[in-house]
């Protein structure tokens, strides 16, 4: 399915920048609630989530996504323009709300997060706004350590020592060189997008990203396997029982976060639904797209969802 042009754009003013939206579908007169995704990174921008745009056409939702400031078509700032002080998650939690209240919403919506994105959500639902609906987990973690320990294990099973070069490059300071970039992308290709060749719109992502580390590498860190970041010892489990949303959670069967990582959220959310996508990595809404599209806004709707569907969907909970 191809993907179409925004019903509308605009910016929003926050912290004295700017944040950049898009819409898909319309939010006058609207039909069923609008849903706000929240990309990851920090940094990543809105691209590689385009495809949720599928919902405004398939289940009549409309689309809100933005650029996190920072990255993207949103105000690009480094860590020269602003510190590294400048980047946590509060910004990043209030800039969220910013979003809600300009375009009017804040009383009536649901939130989809992915990766980073799913932290913030989940941490924006500890936060208790009155309008929030439905709360979306994609391919997300629930303690920063797990996701170390996630990552190294599919490091550890690359061909050909392939882990053990990415780790020898990082240790020597060395990961600006072709044989650590070529690793990289083997990993990507397995766990965080399986479609080869990579879309252009998730390519731009993966570009952002390295062309804009600084939000990275200052709350995650210089890695994908070591979070020694100002997040390295976030841990959202102990508040998630706390919570009384519907909740969905999902992630891939062969997601950068496995099951270590995103599977306490359906553990410890009270009444949370939880699947996987078993020919899915970290963007199952790219790899299974119109399977992912029924299943999130299915339950946007509160209709039934699909039971286990043998080798495409398994049903956790």
């Amino acid at each position: 399915m191809a993907l179409r042009a925004p019903t509308s754009t605009g910016y929003i003013p926050y912290k004295g920048y700017q944040t950049w939206y898009q819409i898909f579908g319309t939010l006058e007169g609207r039909t069923h609630r609008p849903l706000l995704v929240v990309h990851g990174g920090p940094g990543a921008g809105h691209n590689y989530m385009l495809t949720l745009q599928d919902l405004a056409y398939t289940h009549d939702i409309p689309v809100i996504m933005y650029d996190q400031v920072g990255c993207g078509n949103s105000t690009v700032l480094t860590n020269k323009d602003v510190g590294a002080g400048f980047w946590t998650m509060d910004l990043y939690l209030d800039e969220i709300e910013v979003v809600l209240a300009h375009l009017g919403v804040q009383d009536d919506y649901d939130i989809l997060g992915n990766s980073f994105g799913g932290m913030l959500v989940a941490e924006h639902a500890l936060r208790r706004p009155a309008g929030l609906k439905h709360l979306v987990i994609s391919c997300s973690l629930a303690t920063s350590q797990s996701w170390g320990v996630a990552t190294q294990i599919w490091r550890d099973q690359l061909p050909d020592g392939g882990g053990a070069v990415m780790r020898k490059h990082e240790l020597e300071g060395t990961m600006g060189s072709a044989e650590y970039a070529h690793w990289v992308n083997v990993f990507n290709e397995r766990h965080e997008c399986r479609v080869v060749p990579m879309p252009a719109y998730v390519a731009r992502t993966f570009e952002m990203l390295d062309e804009n580390p600084d939000a990275g590498t200052v709350m995650i860190g210089p890695t994908n396997v070591d979070m020694t970041g100002t997040l390295a010892d976030w841990d959202v489990r102990p508040q998630l029982p706390t919570l009384s949303v519907p909740t969905l959670v999902y992630w891939g069967k062969y997601d950068v976060g496995q099951d270590i990582c995103t599977k306490p959220f359906a553990e410890l959310i009270p009444g949370a639904r939880a699947y996987k996508f078993l020919q899915g990595s970290h963007m199952p809404h790219v790899e299974q797209r119109e399977l992912h599209m029924q299943l999130v806004g299915d339950f946007l709707l509160d209709k039934q969802l699909p039971g286990s569907e043998e080798g495409v969907l398994e049903k956790l909970k």
